[in-house]
């Protein structure tokens, strides 16, 4: 593929690109880098991409896949900002943003979020407690519980839809 016809085809799908990595990402400077990384490597393929049928969705599936790579490695997910331990989740004479109502009702649900952990038996309530609040992985959590991965996702599912079902009336 001519240089000219790389610009043609691929340089006009850089927002679509953009938005799919922003999406995983959740970060505008990582979904920009994903998608310089994505055209780096799409140039260096560029004599395959010929045979490519729609590059739109080629382009797409390759950024989605960058991007959960980067989500998923050690060191994305310790750089990660928002990862508290449950006892730092604010309950009260915490500033909020908007309304009285809305901090009142924020308060709640921090509330019943942590009666619904407390009430959890063991083990699911350290394995939950391990990946929502430690944000460690399966394979970590199912070394320090003795646990097999399967067992501990399956825990961890039952503890999500458990913890759903408590504020679903928020």
């Amino acid at each position: 593929m001519e240089r000219e016809d790389f610009k043609r085809v691929w340089l006009p799908l850089s927002g679509n690109f953009y938005r799919a990595a922003y999406l995983v990402l959740g970060s505008e400077q990582e979904a920009k880098d994903i998608l310089q990384d994505l055209y780096v490597k799409l140039w260096n393929i560029r004599s395959s991409l010929e045979n490519i049928d729609s590059p739109l969705a080629y382009g797409t599936r390759i950024i989605r896949n960058m991007a959960l790579d980067k989500v998923r490695s050690a060191s994305y997910r310790t750089r990660r900002v928002g990862v508290v331990a449950m006892e730092e989740l604010p309950l009260s004479d915490t500033p909020f943003q908007g309304s009285a109502e809305h901090g009142l009702i924020e308060k709640e649900m921090v509330l019943k979020l942590k009666q619904t952990i407390v009430g959890m038996q063991e083990p699911q309530r350290s394995v939950v407690q391990m990946r929502l609040f430690k944000d460690m992985d399966y394979a970590e959590i199912a070394r320090k519980t003795g646990l097999s991965q399967i067992n501990v996702r399956v825990i961890v599912s039952r503890g999500k839809k458990m913890i759903a079902r408590a504020l679903s009336e928020y």
